[in-house]
């Protein structure tokens, strides 16, 4: 079991050069080891809008700063995921709704890390539209984006 999580630590660096859409993959590998299910945030929430940021229909809407971002967040997301995966499974403590809040509670961080802050104004309109409108019904997910639009003050407004 240690192994196979090595290995696993070992080929996710890839995604450190150059994130894309076949790098969403990763969230695949990292169901692989704590089987959380269609229902889990890696297969309900990472995947899908891992896919649906870097599908060229929604990316190319984002401009050269957006698309940075996109790229930066997505790689930090999937680093983020792995490193709460890796720690329950290393503790042999699966847990799939503290997989999900801690992977939720990780998005304002790669936000802001990623600058979103200085993306979200000239890009609004391409990030509507990868936005699906369920995720608006997540209480947790639109607690991190007021979380993160705080942070950001005006700047996405005006």
């Amino acid at each position: 079991m240690i192994f196979a999580s090595i290995i696993s630590i070992l080929s996710l660096t890839a995604i450190v050069t150059g994130f894309g859409y076949n790098d969403c993959s990763a969230y695949n590998n990292l169901e692989a080891q704590v089987n959380c299910g269609p229902n889990g945030y890696l297969m309900n929430y990472g995947i899908v809008y891992c896919h649906r940021f870097f599908t060229p229909e929604y990316y190319n809407q984002f401009d050269t700063a957006g698309k940075a971002f996109v790229d930066c967040t997505g790689q930090c997301l999937v680093n983020k995921a792995t490193a709460i995966v890796n720690q329950q499974v290393s503790s042999n403590d699966i847990d799939c709704t503290e997989l999900s809040d801690k992977a939720i509670d990780s998005h304002s961080d790669c936000y802001l890390q990623c600058g979103f802050c200085n993306v979200c104004k000239k890009n609004r309109k391409a990030f509507f539209n990868v936005i699906q409108a369920d995720a608006f019904t997540d209480d947790r997910l639109l607690a991190e984006a007021f979380q993160t639009m705080g942070k950001c003050g005006f700047k996405c407004l005006i």
